[in-house]
Parts: C-alpha cells; sequence; structure tokens
C-alpha cells in the first residue's frame, strides 16, 4: 500500500482522537501506520529530500491542518485532543474529511 497522502490521513487521526484523551503525534503514527498496515519498508520511505520519513511528514501536515481548522488543540508539545468542532464533524460520519471538507462554508455551516 503506498503511503495515504496528508488528508487522506485526517480521517483516520479524527477517528483516533475520538475517544477524547490526549494523543502524541509518536502514539497516532504508530497506531495509525498498524491501523493502515504499513510495512517496515513503507515506514523507512523517506521524502526526496532524504531528511525525513514520509508518512510522519505527511500525518503531520494532516495533525497541522485539523489543528488550523480548530478540529485538533494542542495540550502540549506534540500532544493533541479533539476539540468540541472536531466532535461535530465526526458526528456528520464523512467518509473521507479534505481540505474542501474543513474550508466549505465556512465550518460554522455545519455547526449550527
Amino acid at each position: 500500500m503506498p503511503i495515504p497522502d496528508f488528508q487522506s490521513l485526517m480521517h483516520p487521526v479524527l477517528r483516533l482522537m475520538s475517544d477524547g484523551k490526549d494523543h502524541s503525534t509518536a502514539e497516532m503514527r504508530e497506531r495509525i501506520a498498524f491501523d493502515l498496515k504499513l510495512t517496515p519498508s513503507e515506514l523507512a520511505e523517506k521524502l526526496k529530500s532524504g531528511n525525513t520519513g514520509l508518512f510522519a511528514n505527511r500525518l503531520a501536515w494532516a495533525v497541522a491542518k485539523l489543528k488550523e481548522a480548530e478540529i485538533l488543540a494542542a495540550s502540549g508539545r506534540g500532544i493533541y485532543h479533539i476539540t468540541d468542532r472536531g466532535r461535530a464533524l465526526l458526528d456528520r460520519n464523512l467518509p473521507k474529511i479534505t481540505m474542501k471538507t474543513l474550508l466549505v462554508g465556512p465550518l460554522q455551516d455545519w455547526l449550527a
């Protein structure tokens, strides 16, 4: 399986965060990689620059975009939790979350 793009990782991140607990990015990487059944060779893939893992980078982008949309909030350095806005998005039972999902409306349309 190829490493999913960051938008495809937003839904798994949100599902993981739905328990209401704080989760570190390291824990997210581990649990989501396991859920997606990524192989060690896939997890070893690097960006073209060769400095950063491809999966770690894409997961970091997914978390950053969810935080920017106030779906997640930081509890500490590298630790996040779901917000009320995130719960409202999750309650919509969307099959996928994309940047368009986060930008439509703006978000107030589906929070009302």
